[in-house]
């Protein structure tokens, strides 16, 4: 009877796992950084990747401010999208109207 929620509780952690993959992956092809840099994004995301998965933090220079970022290997929001995007990190896409 114990292993039945056990294994009823690991299946739920891989599907919402899943699910939030997902969704980053689309939020990422969505991304108006992404759309002008694929291939470059890509090679940062696998370098980042590495990063996680050794534990060792990076650092970011950004040149368009003059400053040097210490970032924390994980998946974190900010942490992940500034080492992707560097200075278009927080550019929002300009919209025209009429």
């Amino acid at each position: 009877m114990g292993q039945g929620r056990a294994s009823t509780w690991s299946h739920t952690t891989r599907r919402l796992r899943e699910a939030h993959v997902y969704h980053a992956w689309r939020q990422l092809r969505m991304s108006p950084q992404y759309r002008r840099a694929r291939l470059q994004t890509m090679a940062r995301l696998a370098r980042w990747g590495a990063h996680c998965l050794t534990g060792h933090p990076v650092v970011v220079t950004l040149r368009q401010w003059g400053c040097r970022i210490c970032l924390p290997p994980g998946v974190r929001l900010g942490s992940t999208a500034i080492f992707l995007f560097r200075e278009d990190y927080g550019v929002a896409p300009v919209r025209r109207t009429g």
